[in-house]
């Protein structure tokens, strides 16, 4: 019994004491990562003292850990290695990246674990008993450092997005001053002087806020340079160079091509293009001036209501009203021919004339009258929007 305890005992003074020979060499492990780092896109532009500190930290857990002759559990604190993954997410340093920085500071490792490992009969023993507690502590503080990274990205993304969103919604407000446009929008990738299209869709269920960004090719990274849209106050709102020529999922609102420095009437534009298309449930890529003055109809309910009632309700209270005011507003569509109207109603001229003959008298209002026609018109339009 004497004699196990006292192989245990050597064995356990044996890897102490490899293990303290790995740790004074820790500096050539540290330098040998750091070199190899350098060359990695993500980390050349970090500074060189800064990388040495974060990988000796990372060193210092994982050999306390091999130390401990046993893999990590749920009672090791992982908050060393989801800081690191913080910093170099808000760095910039790209994940694969990162987790490439893992494996070369494992091999750089486990070569100073070959080099200076005893020359003793379970010399083989020991550099793989360390080579499988380094894979699981490495393991251990590459996941907890891809969930640290992950936080830091969504943080970038969102106080990205808040950025933008604020920007899109000072340059519509045309509140944004020249010179912080420039500063703004250049290193977006936009050009300060070009003219660009105001533009507003309003997300649903089914076409939501992203499906919007690719179809106007303005996601919120801006990635291909045509423009930048952000959610305000529950609509996709922003900018375009290029208009799309694929079909729209939903209706937009869209102005004439302005400079950046005249956006706000220019939005304003583009929002009563996208009510009017709303109000009468078209889809597509619409302009104020398509709707020709029915934008007016749509937006003044004051005057919509009051021609509604001189002209609609009255009506709609005769029998067969409703075929009486479909007979108008066909008769006003075919430039008040009754016989054209009663070709295309499939009805007799006599029947159109005597239908309006009691809109007139209903109404108490000539259909000879040029304001009563406007009227008429408004009125019956105004019935779309209720």
């Amino acid at each position: 019994m004497a004699s196990v305890r006292g192989a245990v005992s050597q064995s356990a003074n044996v890897w102490q004491s490899f293990l303290e020979a790995v740790r004074a060499e820790n500096n050539v492990s540290v330098e040998r990562t750091v070199e190899s780092l350098q060359t990695m896109p993500s980390y050349s532009g970090l500074g060189r003292e800064a990388l040495e500190l974060g990988v000796r930290a990372n060193f210092d857990v994982v050999l306390a850990g091999i130390g401990k002759r046993r893999r990590p559990d749920r009672s090791d604190d992982p908050e060393v290695f989801l800081d690191r993954g913080r910093t170099r997410g808000r760095q910039g340093v790209a994940v694969t990246e990162m987790l490439t920085a893992w494996r070369v500071a494992l091999e750089a490792l486990y070569e100073t674990a070959r080099r200076v490992a005893p020359d003793v009969p379970e010399r083989e023993g020991l550099l793989l008993e360390f080579l499988e507690l380094a894979l699981t502590w490495t393991d251990f503080g590459m996941v907890a450092a891809a969930q640290g990274h992950r936080e830091a990205e969504l943080a970038r993304a969102r106080e990205q997005q808040q950025t933008q969103t604020n920007l899109v919604r000072r340059l519509l407000t045309g509140i944004a001053a020249p010179a912080e446009i420039r500063t703004a929008i250049v290193p977006l990738g936009l050009e300060p002087e070009a003219l660009y299209h105001a533009v507003i869709a309003r997300p649903d269920p089914s076409v939501d806020l992203e499906e919007i960004e690719r179809f106007l090719r303005a996601d919120g990274l801006v990635s291909r340079g045509n423009g930048l849209v952000a959610l305000i106050d529950g609509d996709a709102c922003g900018f375009i160079k290029t208009l799309p020529d694929s079909m729209a999922p939903s209706a937009f609102g869209i102005s004439e091509p302005a400079l950046l420095s005249a956006m706000e009437p220019a939005f304003r534009s583009a929002r009563r293009a996208l009510d009017t298309a709303l109000a009468i449930g078209s889809k597509g890529v619409f302009e104020l001036s398509d709707f020709g003055v029915r934008p007016a109809v749509a937006e003044d309910a004051d005057v919509g209501t009051a021609m509604v009632e001189r002209y609609v309700s009255p009506v709609l209270a005769l029998s067969g009203g409703e075929a009486v005011l479909t007979t108008v507003e066909s008769y006003l569509a075919n430039d008040c021919n009754a016989e054209t109207t009663a070709a295309g109603l499939e009805v007799h001229p006599n029947t159109v004339r005597h239908r309006l003959g009691r809109f007139e008298e209903a109404t108490g209002r000539s259909l000879r009258a040029t304001e009563t026609l406007v009227e008429i018109w408004w009125a019956l339009e105004r019935r779309q929007f209720s």
